[in-house]
Protein backbone atom coordinates (compact mmCIF):
# COMPACT_ATOMS: atom_id res chain seq x y z
CA UNK A 1 0.00 0.00 0.00
CA UNK A 2 2.74 2.20 1.20
CA UNK A 3 4.38 1.79 -2.24
CA UNK A 4 1.30 2.44 -4.42
CA UNK A 5 0.49 5.55 -2.18
CA UNK A 6 4.31 6.71 -3.63
CA UNK A 7 3.63 5.83 -7.22
CA UNK A 8 -0.11 7.53 -7.27
CA UNK A 9 1.69 10.94 -5.58
CA UNK A 10 4.39 11.24 -8.04
CA UNK A 11 3.63 13.86 -10.88
CA UNK A 12 2.14 12.37 -13.83
CA UNK A 13 5.04 12.51 -16.94
CA UNK A 14 3.98 13.39 -20.45
CA UNK A 15 7.30 12.16 -21.59
CA UNK A 16 6.31 8.34 -22.73
CA UNK A 17 2.98 9.81 -24.70
CA UNK A 18 5.24 12.46 -26.18
CA UNK A 19 7.64 9.66 -27.53
CA UNK A 20 4.59 7.56 -28.63
CA UNK A 21 3.81 10.41 -31.01
CA UNK A 22 7.49 10.82 -32.25
CA UNK A 23 7.42 7.54 -32.93
CA UNK A 24 4.60 7.04 -34.49
CA UNK A 25 5.50 10.33 -36.53
CA UNK A 26 8.84 9.14 -37.58
CA UNK A 27 7.56 5.66 -39.02
CA UNK A 28 4.57 7.09 -40.55
CA UNK A 29 7.28 8.94 -42.73
CA UNK A 30 9.25 6.33 -42.68
CA UNK A 31 6.73 3.96 -44.13
CA UNK A 32 5.18 6.56 -46.84
CA UNK A 33 8.85 6.53 -48.02
CA UNK A 34 9.30 3.28 -48.12
CA UNK A 35 6.34 3.07 -50.39
CA UNK A 36 7.46 5.78 -53.22
CA UNK A 37 11.13 4.29 -52.62
CA UNK A 38 9.62 0.73 -53.98
CA UNK A 39 7.97 2.51 -56.60
CA UNK A 40 11.02 4.18 -57.90
CA UNK A 41 13.11 1.22 -57.80
CA UNK A 42 10.41 -1.04 -59.43
CA UNK A 43 10.94 1.19 -62.88
CA UNK A 44 13.85 -0.79 -63.80
CA UNK A 45 11.42 -3.33 -64.43
CA UNK A 46 10.28 -0.78 -67.50
CA UNK A 47 14.04 -1.04 -68.70
CA UNK A 48 17.13 -0.06 -67.62
CA UNK A 49 16.68 3.69 -69.21
CA UNK A 50 13.71 4.14 -66.82
CA UNK A 51 15.52 3.45 -63.97
CA UNK A 52 18.47 5.76 -65.55
CA UNK A 53 15.86 8.72 -65.86
CA UNK A 54 14.45 8.42 -62.53
CA UNK A 55 18.29 8.00 -60.68
CA UNK A 56 19.26 10.97 -62.71
CA UNK A 57 15.81 13.10 -61.42
CA UNK A 58 16.09 12.27 -58.16
CA UNK A 59 19.89 13.85 -58.42
CA UNK A 60 18.39 16.84 -60.64
CA UNK A 61 19.98 16.11 -63.82
CA UNK A 62 17.29 18.96 -65.25
CA UNK A 63 18.87 21.56 -63.41
CA UNK A 64 22.61 20.68 -64.35
CA UNK A 65 23.87 22.05 -67.99
CA UNK A 66 26.17 18.54 -68.06
CA UNK A 67 22.95 16.61 -67.08
CA UNK A 68 25.21 14.63 -64.83
CA UNK A 69 23.11 15.62 -62.07
CA UNK A 70 23.88 16.80 -58.00
CA UNK A 71 24.90 13.29 -56.00
CA UNK A 72 25.21 15.64 -52.84
CA UNK A 73 21.48 15.64 -53.04
CA UNK A 74 20.79 11.95 -52.65
CA UNK A 75 23.61 12.68 -49.84
CA UNK A 76 21.44 14.67 -47.74
CA UNK A 77 18.17 12.76 -49.02
CA UNK A 78 19.97 9.32 -47.35
CA UNK A 79 21.50 11.84 -44.35
CA UNK A 80 17.74 12.74 -43.44
CA UNK A 81 16.59 9.32 -43.90
CA UNK A 82 18.99 7.53 -42.02
CA UNK A 83 18.62 10.11 -38.76
CA UNK A 84 14.96 9.18 -38.83
CA UNK A 85 15.47 5.29 -39.06
CA UNK A 86 18.14 5.72 -35.78
CA UNK A 87 15.56 8.01 -34.05
CA UNK A 88 12.47 5.21 -34.67
CA UNK A 89 14.25 2.35 -33.65
CA UNK A 90 15.65 3.66 -30.36
CA UNK A 91 12.04 4.95 -30.13
CA UNK A 92 10.81 1.24 -30.72
CA UNK A 93 13.48 -0.37 -28.82
CA UNK A 94 11.81 1.10 -25.78
CA UNK A 95 8.95 -1.30 -26.10
CA UNK A 96 10.94 -4.56 -27.14
CA UNK A 97 11.55 -7.60 -24.26
CA UNK A 98 15.01 -6.95 -23.12
CA UNK A 99 15.20 -10.39 -21.50
CA UNK A 100 14.19 -14.21 -22.15
CA UNK A 101 12.03 -14.25 -19.35
CA UNK A 102 9.83 -10.93 -20.84
CA UNK A 103 10.41 -12.70 -24.19
CA UNK A 104 8.57 -16.20 -23.01
CA UNK A 105 5.89 -14.05 -20.77
CA UNK A 106 4.72 -12.36 -24.10
CA UNK A 107 4.32 -15.62 -26.43
CA UNK A 108 2.70 -17.12 -23.51
CA UNK A 109 0.01 -14.18 -23.89
CA UNK A 110 0.11 -14.65 -27.20
CA UNK A 111 -0.85 -18.33 -27.60
CA UNK A 112 -3.13 -17.52 -25.02
CA UNK A 113 -4.93 -15.08 -26.60
CA UNK A 114 -4.63 -15.84 -30.25
CA UNK A 115 -4.98 -12.26 -31.46
CA UNK A 116 -4.34 -11.07 -34.70
CA UNK A 117 -3.28 -7.44 -34.26
CA UNK A 118 -1.10 -8.63 -31.05
CA UNK A 119 0.81 -11.46 -33.55
CA UNK A 120 0.93 -8.44 -36.39
CA UNK A 121 2.75 -6.73 -33.35
CA UNK A 122 5.32 -9.23 -32.87
CA UNK A 123 6.23 -9.92 -36.41
CA UNK A 124 7.25 -6.16 -35.85
CA UNK A 125 9.26 -6.26 -33.31
CA UNK A 126 11.14 -9.56 -35.35
CA UNK A 127 11.62 -7.48 -38.86
CA UNK A 128 12.19 -4.33 -36.80
CA UNK A 129 15.47 -5.64 -35.04
CA UNK A 130 16.74 -7.03 -38.33
CA UNK A 131 16.16 -3.78 -39.97
CA UNK A 132 18.36 -1.68 -37.49
CA UNK A 133 21.27 -3.71 -39.37
CA UNK A 134 20.20 -4.56 -42.40
CA UNK A 135 19.03 -1.23 -43.09
CA UNK A 136 21.93 0.35 -41.79
CA UNK A 137 24.01 -1.71 -43.77
CA UNK A 138 22.00 -0.50 -47.07
CA UNK A 139 21.80 3.51 -46.26
CA UNK A 140 25.46 3.24 -45.05
CA UNK A 141 26.46 2.22 -48.53
CA UNK A 142 24.35 5.10 -50.18
CA UNK A 143 25.25 7.72 -47.67
CA UNK A 144 29.11 7.12 -48.66
CA UNK A 145 28.39 6.39 -52.41
CA UNK A 146 25.09 8.89 -53.45
CA UNK A 147 26.23 8.45 -57.06
CA UNK A 148 26.33 4.91 -57.56
CA UNK A 149 22.33 4.85 -58.27
CA UNK A 150 23.15 3.43 -61.78
CA UNK A 151 21.09 0.62 -63.52
CA UNK A 152 24.31 -1.24 -63.74
CA UNK A 153 26.22 -0.59 -60.65
CA UNK A 154 23.20 -0.83 -58.80
CA UNK A 155 23.01 -3.93 -60.57
CA UNK A 156 27.18 -4.61 -59.62
CA UNK A 157 25.82 -4.09 -56.08
CA UNK A 158 23.19 -6.89 -56.01
CA UNK A 159 25.88 -9.79 -58.16
CA UNK A 160 29.73 -8.53 -57.93
CA UNK A 161 28.97 -7.30 -54.39
CA UNK A 162 26.62 -10.17 -53.31
CA UNK A 163 24.49 -7.99 -51.84
CA UNK A 164 21.43 -10.14 -53.33
CA UNK A 165 20.58 -12.38 -50.10
CA UNK A 166 20.69 -8.72 -47.65
CA UNK A 167 18.55 -6.93 -49.97
CA UNK A 168 15.98 -9.81 -50.16
CA UNK A 169 15.86 -10.40 -46.36
CA UNK A 170 15.79 -6.86 -46.34
CA UNK A 171 13.13 -6.41 -48.92
CA UNK A 172 10.59 -9.14 -47.10
CA UNK A 173 11.02 -7.12 -43.22
CA UNK A 174 10.59 -3.93 -45.02
CA UNK A 175 7.55 -4.56 -46.59
CA UNK A 176 5.90 -6.45 -43.70
CA UNK A 177 7.52 -3.48 -40.81
CA UNK A 178 5.64 -0.91 -42.83
CA UNK A 179 2.57 -1.98 -44.00
CA UNK A 180 1.76 -3.79 -40.21
CA UNK A 181 3.17 -0.22 -38.75
CA UNK A 182 0.54 2.15 -41.69
CA UNK A 183 -1.95 -0.39 -40.21
CA UNK A 184 -1.36 -0.21 -36.46
CA UNK A 185 -0.66 3.61 -36.66
CA UNK A 186 -4.74 4.08 -38.03
CA UNK A 187 -5.87 1.57 -35.80
CA UNK A 188 -4.11 3.61 -32.87
CA UNK A 189 -5.03 7.03 -33.66
CA UNK A 190 -8.49 6.46 -34.85
CA UNK A 191 -7.75 6.75 -38.89
CA UNK A 192 -10.46 6.17 -41.17
CA UNK A 193 -12.38 4.77 -38.40
CA UNK A 194 -15.92 4.68 -39.63
CA UNK A 195 -19.30 3.81 -37.65
CA UNK A 196 -18.41 0.20 -37.41
CA UNK A 197 -15.12 -0.45 -35.89
CA UNK A 198 -15.68 -4.18 -36.84
CA UNK A 199 -15.75 -3.15 -40.60
CA UNK A 200 -13.43 -0.34 -40.71
CA UNK A 201 -11.12 -2.79 -39.13
CA UNK A 202 -11.83 -5.64 -41.38
CA UNK A 203 -11.48 -3.18 -44.38
CA UNK A 204 -7.90 -1.93 -43.25
CA UNK A 205 -6.58 -5.27 -43.16
CA UNK A 206 -7.60 -6.36 -46.42
CA UNK A 207 -5.98 -3.08 -48.30
CA UNK A 208 -2.76 -4.01 -45.48
CA UNK A 209 -2.72 -7.37 -47.19
CA UNK A 210 -3.07 -5.92 -51.02
CA UNK A 211 -0.60 -3.64 -50.43
CA UNK A 212 1.97 -5.98 -48.90
CA UNK A 213 1.63 -8.63 -52.01
CA UNK A 214 1.99 -5.69 -54.04
CA UNK A 215 4.67 -3.84 -52.77
CA UNK A 216 6.67 -7.68 -52.42
CA UNK A 217 5.64 -8.73 -56.12
CA UNK A 218 7.26 -5.18 -57.17
CA UNK A 219 10.05 -5.66 -54.90
CA UNK A 220 10.69 -9.14 -55.80
CA UNK A 221 10.77 -8.54 -59.42
CA UNK A 222 12.93 -5.69 -59.43
CA UNK A 223 15.17 -7.73 -57.69
CA UNK A 224 15.18 -10.48 -60.29
CA UNK A 225 15.85 -7.56 -63.24
CA UNK A 226 18.68 -6.52 -61.14
CA UNK A 227 20.33 -10.33 -61.11
CA UNK A 228 19.79 -10.46 -65.03
CA UNK A 229 21.38 -7.17 -65.35
CA UNK A 230 24.03 -7.74 -62.85
CA UNK A 231 25.02 -11.46 -64.68
CA UNK A 232 25.16 -10.03 -67.71
CA UNK A 233 27.19 -6.82 -66.89
CA UNK A 234 29.88 -8.90 -64.52
CA UNK A 235 32.22 -8.66 -67.09
CA UNK A 236 32.36 -4.64 -67.21
CA UNK A 237 32.02 -3.99 -63.08
CA UNK A 238 32.26 -0.60 -62.98
CA UNK A 239 31.21 0.83 -66.24
CA UNK A 240 28.33 3.48 -65.71
CA UNK A 241 25.00 3.04 -68.11
CA UNK A 242 25.93 6.31 -69.51
CA UNK A 243 29.27 5.22 -70.31
CA UNK A 244 27.80 2.26 -72.09
CA UNK A 245 25.62 4.11 -74.00
CA UNK A 246 27.95 6.46 -75.60
CA UNK A 247 30.32 3.66 -76.33
CA UNK A 248 27.41 2.32 -78.39
CA UNK A 249 26.79 5.37 -79.71
CA UNK A 250 30.25 6.15 -80.94
CA UNK A 251 30.37 2.18 -82.62
CA UNK A 252 26.69 3.03 -84.18
CA UNK A 253 28.51 5.79 -85.78
CA UNK A 254 31.78 4.45 -86.71
CA UNK A 255 30.81 2.61 -90.05
CA UNK A 256 29.59 6.25 -91.80
CA UNK A 257 32.96 7.73 -90.00
CA UNK A 258 35.55 4.75 -92.02
CA UNK A 259 33.19 5.04 -95.02
CA UNK A 260 33.97 8.90 -95.10
CA UNK A 261 37.97 8.25 -94.21
CA UNK A 262 38.64 7.20 -97.58
CA UNK A 263 37.09 10.71 -99.57
CA UNK A 264 39.22 12.26 -96.89
CA UNK A 265 42.02 10.28 -96.38
CA UNK A 266 42.14 9.24 -100.22
CA UNK A 267 45.10 12.49 -101.43
CA UNK A 268 46.19 10.25 -104.27
CA UNK A 269 44.55 13.44 -106.03
CA UNK A 270 46.86 15.41 -104.29
CA UNK A 271 49.93 13.12 -104.46
CA UNK A 272 49.05 12.38 -108.35
CA UNK A 273 48.99 16.13 -108.52
CA UNK A 274 52.77 16.43 -107.08
CA UNK A 275 54.27 14.97 -110.01
CA UNK A 276 52.53 17.28 -112.30
CA UNK A 277 53.62 20.13 -110.48
CA UNK A 278 56.93 19.05 -109.28
CA UNK A 279 57.52 17.95 -112.74
CA UNK A 280 58.88 20.52 -114.19
CA UNK A 281 60.35 19.15 -117.46
CA UNK A 282 58.88 21.96 -119.34
CA UNK A 283 60.78 24.56 -116.84
CA UNK A 284 63.93 22.50 -117.18
CA UNK A 285 64.22 22.28 -121.07
CA UNK A 286 63.33 25.67 -121.04
CA UNK A 287 66.44 26.18 -119.49
CA UNK A 288 69.22 24.39 -121.96
CA UNK A 289 67.37 27.14 -124.50
CA UNK A 290 67.73 29.88 -122.53
CA UNK A 291 71.59 28.59 -121.69
CA UNK A 292 72.23 28.29 -125.77
CA UNK A 293 72.09 32.58 -125.86
CA UNK A 294 76.08 32.57 -125.59
CA UNK A 295 76.23 30.47 -128.79
CA UNK A 296 74.67 33.25 -130.91
CA UNK A 297 72.04 30.88 -132.30
CA UNK A 298 68.69 32.36 -131.46
CA UNK A 299 65.06 31.50 -132.01
CA UNK A 300 65.34 33.71 -134.97
CA UNK A 301 68.00 32.61 -136.51
CA UNK A 302 66.56 29.12 -137.00
CA UNK A 303 63.62 30.47 -138.83
CA UNK A 304 66.28 31.80 -140.82
CA UNK A 305 68.11 28.56 -141.76
CA UNK A 306 65.75 27.55 -144.37
CA UNK A 307 64.81 30.90 -145.91
CA UNK A 308 68.66 31.07 -146.21
CA UNK A 309 69.74 27.44 -147.69
CA UNK A 310 67.08 28.03 -150.08
CA UNK A 311 68.10 30.81 -152.01
CA UNK A 312 71.39 30.04 -151.24
CA UNK A 313 72.48 32.93 -150.38
CA UNK A 314 75.32 34.30 -148.00
CA UNK A 315 75.81 31.44 -144.95
CA UNK A 316 76.65 34.68 -142.05
CA UNK A 317 73.56 36.35 -141.92
CA UNK A 318 72.62 38.77 -139.63
CA UNK A 319 68.95 39.72 -138.29
CA UNK A 320 69.10 42.45 -140.41
CA UNK A 321 69.34 40.49 -143.74
CA UNK A 322 66.91 37.94 -142.50
CA UNK A 323 64.13 40.65 -143.67
CA UNK A 324 65.82 40.90 -146.88
CA UNK A 325 65.79 37.42 -147.68
CA UNK A 326 62.09 37.67 -149.09
CA UNK A 327 62.50 40.38 -150.99
CA UNK A 328 65.23 38.32 -152.94
CA UNK A 329 63.07 35.32 -152.86
CA UNK A 330 60.45 37.29 -154.41
CA UNK A 331 62.39 38.99 -157.04
CA UNK A 332 64.16 35.33 -157.92
CA UNK A 333 60.25 34.05 -158.84
CA UNK A 334 59.48 36.50 -160.59
CA UNK A 335 62.53 36.22 -163.25
CA UNK A 336 60.47 33.31 -165.41
CA UNK A 337 57.88 35.44 -165.76
CA UNK A 338 59.88 38.34 -167.14
CA UNK A 339 61.47 35.51 -169.52
CA UNK A 340 58.01 34.52 -170.60
CA UNK A 341 57.41 37.38 -172.16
Amino acid sequence: MESYIIESNKKKSRIPARLDLAQSGSGLILGLFMWVHMLLVGSVILGKGSFNFVAKTMEFSFLSNTGQGFPIAVFFAVLTIFTLFIVHALLGVRKFPISWKQHRIMRDQMQMMNHMDTNLWYIQVVTGFLMFFLGSVHLYIMLTHPGSIDPYLSADRVVSGNMWFLYLILLICVELHGTIGIYRLCMKWGWFAGKDARASRKKLKLMKNRLTIFFLSIGVLALLVFIVIGIGHKDRVGQRYETHAAVQTIQAETPAVEEAHPVTVEEPAVEEAHPVTVEEPAVETAHPVAMEEPGVEKPGVEEAHPVAEESNGTEAVHPAVEEVHPVDTAHDSAKPVEETH
